[in-house]
């Protein structure tokens, strides 16, 4: 029986690993007078951990109008599924909130604290619901409380993002204004041992604020991490705010910042 079981695992994962015209097999069982191998055959499709097969489960649990079964194909892979945490979550939000912000909980875990973000990341953008963005900085603050990196870079770009809309104001409000920038530098600079996007940010932000000696501190800092790309922006700031031209982002620099060899 086991064997069985094993087999017929093996051929209905097979199914969705070909031609996408083949996704149609199920949909063709119903019609030739077997529905009832359909669910079996996309459910072992599902276990076997093949994404497409579990999408088209919950399609056919929720045109059977089996709601929560279908939210239960979701929930048992969203800890650890990107997919299946935002279309769960999504689902849920925000008509059953406290079941929605379960979901997160259980998936806001070391390793999969970027799933979280994914999701809760497009709910602070401006022009969303103002319930949304509530919810979304509250939990990417409290992942940020809890000492993720990933955590703390994502609500000090959302808090900069507040400080320039703030800024654009006819009036602006000063000190809410500082209050945001002073959080965003503060959660950067605890983001910056062990992620390199919080040093390019803090580069960014000073020289934004014309502090061009930070700014290549910074600059420096994200490339010793891997960060090439910031090599322009280097330039950049060790000229004053200067743009390098083509020819000069081809050479590497000295220790005090003068110009090499090409490479």
């Amino acid at each position: 029986m086991g064997r069985q079981n094993e087999t017929f695992h093996q051929i209905s994962a097979a199914a969705f690993t070909g031609s996408p015209a083949l996704w149609s097999w199920p949909a063709k069982l119903a019609r030739a007078g077997a529905p009832e191998l359909v669910e079996p055959l996309l459910r072992a499709g599902a276990d076997s951990g093949d994404r497409q097969a579990r999408q088209r489960l919950v399609s056919f649990l929720d045109d059977q109008e089996r709601t929560h079964e279908a939210e239960a194909v979701l929930r048992a892979v969203s800890a650890t599924d990107r997919y299946a945490l935002n279309t769960l979550f999504h689902r849920l939000w925000p008509h059953r909130p406290r079941t929605a912000r379960k979901v997160l909980t259980e998936a806001a875990r070391p390793g999969h604290i970027l799933h979280v973000l994914a999701v809760l990341r497009p709910l602070t953008y401006g022009g969303r619901l103002p319930r949304d963005r509530r919810f979304a900085i509250t939990a990417i603050r409290v992942l940020a409380r809890l000492g993720y990196e990933p955590a703390q870079v994502q609500l000090a770009r959302t808090l900069l993002a507040e400080a320039d809309e703030l800024e654009r104001e006819k009036t602006p409000h000063h000190a809410i204004l500082a209050r945001r920038r002073d959080e965003a530098h503060r959660l950067l600079r605890q983001a910056t041992p062990g992620h390199r996007e919080a040093r390019s940010l803090l580069g960014r932000v000073a020289e934004q604020e014309d502090n061009y000696a930070e700014a290549a501190y910074w600059y420096r800092q994200a490339i010793d991490a891997g960060d090439y790309e910031m090599f322009p922006s280097l330039l950049q700031a060790l000229r004053q705010g200067t743009p390098p031209n083509d020819g000069e982002v081809l050479y590497g620099l000295d220790a005090d910042g003068s110009l090499l060899s090409a490479w």
